[in-house]
């Protein structure tokens, strides 16, 4: 967040306003993309995760965490603490989920996250995935009509 950020607004064409700027993932990227949109909470106005999971999983870098790691990158957890700072600022959440896709991937997580951003009264488009043929192309051409604003929020 310190350099690449930073580097992307000095040397391209970006839009002077954070609120205009999108973070997205797929998979363990929507984990990564809700991680870091709400441990900085000033650097994106939309944060999309499609058939992301919400909790940080003991492997990749989370591997030999410690507790307090962990706690600082669970985004259940960070939600209500950053939920203040977000509203203020007009972050909002596109969430979207298909099929069970693997062991630690349930549907039911994204379900149960967007109903945390409501109760934290954060805007949140989400849509659900019913068939697994082309999900994953489905769901980031909606997240990125989303962002851009050329259709409505599912």
């Amino acid at each position: 967040m310190d350099d690449v950020v930073p580097w992307v607004d000095a040397h391209l064409p970006t839009l002077p306003d954070a609120r205009d700027r999108t973070i997205a993932g797929l998979s363990a990227g929507g984990f990564g993309a809700v991680n870091t949109a709400l441990r900085h909470p000033l650097l994106f106005g939309r944060v999309e995760s499609w058939s992301g999971y919400f909790a940080p999983l003991r492997d990749g870098p989370f591997r030999h965490a410690t507790r307090a790691v962990l706690a600082a990158n669970d985004p259940a957890a960070l939600v209500p603490a950053e939920a203040p700072e977000l509203r203020a600022d007009g972050v909002r959440f596109f969430l979207s989920t298909g099929p069970y896709h693997s062991h630690w991937f349930r549907p039911a997580q994204t379900v149960e996250f967007a109903h945390e951003l409501r109760t934290a009264r954060l805007p949140v488009a989400f849509h659900r995935y019913a068939n697994a043929h082309g999900e994953w192309r489905n769901q980031v051409a909606a997240g990125l009509s989303w962002a851009f604003g050329t259709t409505a929020s599912p």
